[in-house]
């Protein structure tokens, strides 16, 4: 056999080992996205929020251990046999797992956490489906404190995870049902006609439990929407719909968080050239509604990706993920050209301002908030004391300027 062969074949056992994890893992996620379905017209951060109240805080998987063990331990001790023991190690395992994807989807955001979200949730019916099956047997055993004890059980789980669940109605309905369903075949299935009587009320709490949680959907909805539109009144500017200085540090934290990962961005400092001499002339009106005509023109010329908001009087931010050097620079250029265009603002005449513009990159030029934005601010006043309307780019860490750039 050709000694080349052996490799080749490893590599592609690999490849194929590779692919069949990434086919799993979009399955995984598909799924969770239609666990997690929205109305359409919904707005993504909306099921955003509604994912995070359904999920898990790292300290419930551990404390689900505590609500089997017990009855796995009775029915050990009742039976004699040894699935009750399988029974407790898959649950802990899983459990296990629960606690340790839900402790390293802390922190992350993007496609990156809806991966973990999706095999926390997944893991989640996993453990719900595993604990009915060993409720199941505990039922069969016709043991009268094994059924009550795997009633009270399956009763305390669905009625604990109701609350957080509904948020999700399509993931709470498969929490509910997987509590129940195995629970009440097995009264159906025992040899006591008083058992079976008891298992025609498992369908009455399924549906009363079900009716319960729309209702509690419907609440969580209206506290989220609320909770929504406070948030995004904070951090909105007022006058010209633009993020406000709260909204663009709060991105640039979160942006600066993920460079240890690799990502890359650039940061914009922009002021008005010419705004006051508008302002003393016109009035505050004019300038108020100039700025809204500025905002407007700065949103239209960023990429769908960008965050541009305002900070302060005539002053503002603009952030760019994944920009080089190259399309940080073209950007500036669009921006001085697009906004040393007259504005007709409902006077007698146009009206003209410029703007200058300093930026950063990140990570090549400061990795903290701080920093950045003092580097950014260094270079628009380079670029305001060199005419104005222009671009310059901030000082490398542990070297020197580049050179200005013109637009």
């Amino acid at each position: 056999m050709n000694d080349s062969a052996v490799p080749r074949s490893a590599a592609l056992t690999n490849r194929v080992h590779a692919q069949d994890g990434a086919h799993g893992l979009q399955f995984v996620v598909a799924f969770f996205r239609w666990l997690s379905v929205l109305p359409a017209g919904e707005r993504p951060e909306i099921r955003a929020r509604l994912v995070d109240w359904a999920m898990e805080t790292p300290a419930v998987p551990l404390v689900s251990i505590f609500s089997m063990a017990p009855v796995a331990l009775m029915a050990a001790y009742v039976t004699g046999e040894w699935w009750p023991y399988l029974w407790m190690a898959a649950d802990v395992s899983l459990a296990v797992r629960r606690w340790w994807l839900l402790r390293m989807g802390i922190g992350l955001s993007g496609q990156a956490l809806e991966r973990l979200q999706a095999a926390a949730m997944t893991s989640g019916l996993l453990w719900c489906a595993i604990l009915s099956v060993g409720l199941y047997f505990c039922v069969a055993t016709g043991h009268t404190a094994l059924i009550v004890m795997a009633a009270v059980t399956a009763v305390g789980v669905a009625g604990s995870a109701m609350g957080r669940v509904a948020a999700l109605p399509r993931f709470g309905a498969a929490v509910m049902v997987l509590c129940y369903l195995p629970l009440g075949l097995g009264l159906a299935a025992s040899a006591s006609w008083e058992v079976r009587l008891v298992a025609l009320l498992v369908p009455i709490w399924l549906a009363g439990l079900l009716a319960l949680m729309y209702q509690t959907r419907q609440t969580i909805l209206r506290t989220v929407r609320a909770e929504m539109a406070t948030r995004r009144a904070a951090l909105t500017d007022k006058l010209t719909g633009l993020p406000n200085r709260a909204f663009v540090e709060e991105t640039l934290a979160l942006l600066c968080n993920r460079l240890p990962s690799g990502e890359t961005f650039a940061l914009l400092s922009l002021d008005l050239d010419g705004f006051k001499q508008v302002n003393d002339r016109h009035g505050h009106g004019a300038g108020d509604l100039l700025l809204k005509a500025v905002a407007g023109r700065l949103a239209g010329t960023m990429r769908a990706q960008d965050t541009v908001g305002r900070v302060g009087g005539d002053e503002f931010v603009a952030l760019l993920p994944h920009a080089s050097e190259f399309e940080t620079a073209t950007i500036a250029k669009r921006l001085i050209a697009a906004i040393e265009q007259p504005f007709d603002i409902g006077l007698h005449a146009t009206v003209r301002v410029g703007v200058s513009v300093g930026s950063v990159s990140a990570p090549e030029q400061g990795s903290t908030p701080s920093g950045l934005l003092g580097c950014a601010d260094d270079a628009l006043y380079a670029a305001k004391r060199e005419g104005k309307g222009r671009h310059r780019t901030g000082r490398r860490e542990g070297g020197g300027e580049n050179g200005a750039l013109f637009a």
